[in-house]
């Protein structure tokens, strides 16, 4: 999706990921949703979308390819393109946040704007969507 330039539609399934399937409503309402099992509290909305966030940020990162190109072609493909940087700006703009700065990576900006306390998201919820996020950014 992302050489094909479809952001768009990859940023919509990540708000809808992010907001648990409902087209509108708060992000930390849907990340703060609590399911028990065994006795326990669970996080698993926000487990789900860390897993989603952390698997488009390891692709704007370069670091996860599966399509059989080597890693520098599809790097020279991205900054050739400069995807990284649309994406991102299609992020920030469908989700009303800040883009990221020069410093970031797109891990540490997503994490920092889906997760701050600016975001709501109580913080076993941000801990879920780290542990998420960590199993799929590879």
């Amino acid at each position: 999706m992302i050489e094909d330039g479809n952001l768009v539609p990859l940023v919509d399934q990540l708000h809808a990921v992010m907001h648990g399937g409902v087209s509108s409503g708060n992000l930390a309402e849907a990340l703060n949703a609590t399911q028990y099992q065994d006795g326990s509290v669970w996080f698993p909305q926000a487990e789900q979308a860390g897993f989603f966030a952390g698997g488009i940020a390891a692709v704007l990162d370069g670091k996860s390819i599966d399509d059989g190109k080597p890693l520098g072609e599809f790097l020279s493909w991205i900054e050739g393109q400069d995807s990284p940087s649309e994406a991102s700006q299609t992020i920030a703009q469908r989700f009303g946040v800040r883009l990221p700065t020069e410093e970031e990576t797109v891990a540490e900006w997503m994490l920092a704007i889906f997760t701050n306390s600016g975001s709501r998201v109580s913080v076993p919820a941000a801990q879920w969507f780290e542990k998420g996020f960590a199993a799929s950014y590879r």
